[in-house]
């Protein structure tokens, strides 16, 4: 499971905490890199998908990534 955490809260420790946030899921990524991260974690892991859903803005920060609007991954 990730999280998306705004920039504001990953530089606020007691917020964290409080939240009960682990340290390690602490480091501020980007919307972008959060999505590139899980479609490449799901690839690696040998897992099928039908499709993937972007918001408008993230289509073109990860078309060279070679992640579209609709991509089947299915044989």
């Amino acid at each position: 499971v990730r999280l998306y955490l705004p920039q504001k809260w990953t530089e606020d420790p007691k917020r964290c905490d409080k939240a009960g946030i682990p340290k390690e899921s602490r480091t501020f990524r980007t919307k972008e890199e959060l999505a590139l991260e899980i479609v490449s974690h799901a690839r690696k892991t040998g897992l099928h998908y039908a499709w993937v859903e972007l918001m408008p803005d993230m289509e073109k920060a990860l078309a060279s990534h070679h992640v579209s609007r609709l991509k089947t991954d299915l044989p």
